[in-house]
């Protein structure tokens, strides 16, 4: 069977736009919408859309109560569905438990990544056991969990970048015992080795932007634009305001045409940042 590439460069060198779906076996976690927000927003080169499953997975359970569900059932499904949803390139699932595979006697947290060979497309499932729990240990959000582990099989799917066996506080890091994540959680970056070949792969650039913008943010970023408009008019405001004092001091009614081209777009402004504030 012929392998197709999953996405690729166009004419003038820049990354053909991918189109994935991100949904949620069984059980959604809080904060998927936020996730697809700040994804879109820090890059173009790969889109995500929010997807719906009517029917839940199967889940197995051992004698212990441990849950977990089969990888290939899970990649089978994610498969299945590139039949309804024909405009996608990438389908992205989280899965709330263990997954255990044919090679595997004992469920694992890992998450996997597979190139649909003969589709062009590509299927990542995340485990999110105890998900919660490193991210309460490096001071991290559910939502920003979760996307370390997409970015992670994001790297390895689309710019083939390999896990390593040392934990070097990278999001590459293959952390055999599972509470080295912590350390790649905390500085949420690529080690200089894995930065030199995502730079170089025609997907890098757009990961490497997904790190930063997930791993370290700048909290004006992923702000409402009612924001950043009402700072706009409050700055127009105030400097009309000066420049109408300037030149006229004694028109009738003056004193309350200023202070409304001031107050007014200053009231906007301070509505939006409470709003922004109370979101978070």
């Amino acid at each position: 069977m012929k392998v197709r590439a999953i996405g690729g460069a166009n004419a003038a060198g820049k990354p053909i736009r991918l189109r994935g779906g991100l949904l949620a076996f069984n059980i959604e976690p809080s904060g998927f919408e936020e996730v697809v927000l700040r994804f879109n927003k820090a890059q173009k080169a790969i889109t995500l859309r929010k997807l719906s499953l009517e029917t839940g997975v199967e889940v197995a359970e051992l004698p212990d109560g441990t849950k977990f569900g089969d990888v290939d059932y899970l990649m089978k499904s994610c498969s299945l569905l590139f039949d309804r949803y024909r405009d996608l390139d990438l389908i992205v699932a989280s899965f709330p438990f263990l997954m255990r595979d044919s090679e595997h006697g004992l469920p694992f947290s890992e998450s996997r990544s597979v190139q649909a060979a003969d589709r062009g497309a590509g299927i990542v499932v995340l485990s999110e056991d105890d998900l919660d729990t490193y991210a309460k240990r490096a001071d991290r959000s559910y939502t920003d969990t979760l996307a370390f582990l997409l970015i992670g099989e994001l790297a390895r799917l689309l710019a083939g970048v390999q896990n390593h066996s040392d934990t070097r506080g990278c999001i590459m890091d293959y952390c055999e015992i599972k509470d080295e994540v912590v350390a790649g959680l905390r500085r949420y970056t690529f080690d200089e080795e894995c930065r030199r070949h995502l730079i170089d792969a025609t997907y890098g650039p757009a990961i490497l932007r997904l790190a930063a913008r997930f791993g370290h943010p700048r909290w004006w970023q992923d702000q409402s634009p009612v924001l950043w408009t009402s700072a706009a008019l409050f700055s127009a405001g105030l400097a009309f305001a000066a420049t109408d004092a300037l030149i006229s001091l004694a028109t009738p009614y003056g004193a309350l045409v200023r202070a409304g081209a001031i107050l007014a777009p200053l009231s906007a402004f301070l509505l939006a940042f409470v709003r922004t504030i109370r979101r978070k």
